[in-house]
């Protein structure tokens, strides 16, 4: 935390204006900008809020290797939430979008797994 915070003191006292520019930043904290500017997902125009949705959760859902828990904390939403957005896709044909992308959460406990 101390070495954000110095990053950012350094920045406002290098910028030559109201605003901190990459170039005002040390040269680590550049390098993690230009990495996350690439990982970002780009929406194209005209793209609609439900291909949204969905994009948001399969992506969430890869990148907690399935586990609807996780994918629903992150997003904010319910776990319910997320298995009735897989059964609307799967009555609708996009089952293979879903295909090795969720694990299956059995819990007779009603405890989460994760």
């Amino acid at each position: 935390m101390r070495e954000l915070e110095n990053a950012v003191e350094r920045a406002v006292v290098m910028a030559r204006n109201e605003f901190i520019e990459p170039g005002n930043l040390p040269s680590s904290i550049n390098q993690s900008l230009k990495k996350a500017k690439k990982d970002t997902s780009r929406i194209p125009p005209g793209t609609t809020m439900k291909e949204i949705e969905k994009r948001a959760i399969l992506e969430t859902l890869h990148t907690t290797g399935g586990s609807k828990s996780k994918a629903a904390k992150i997003l904010g939403i319910s776990t319910r939430k997320i298995e009735y957005k897989i059964k609307e896709w799967s009555s609708n044909d996009d089952a293979k979008a879903l295909k090795g992308r969720i694990r299956p959460e059995n819990n007779v406990s009603g405890q989460s797994p994760d």
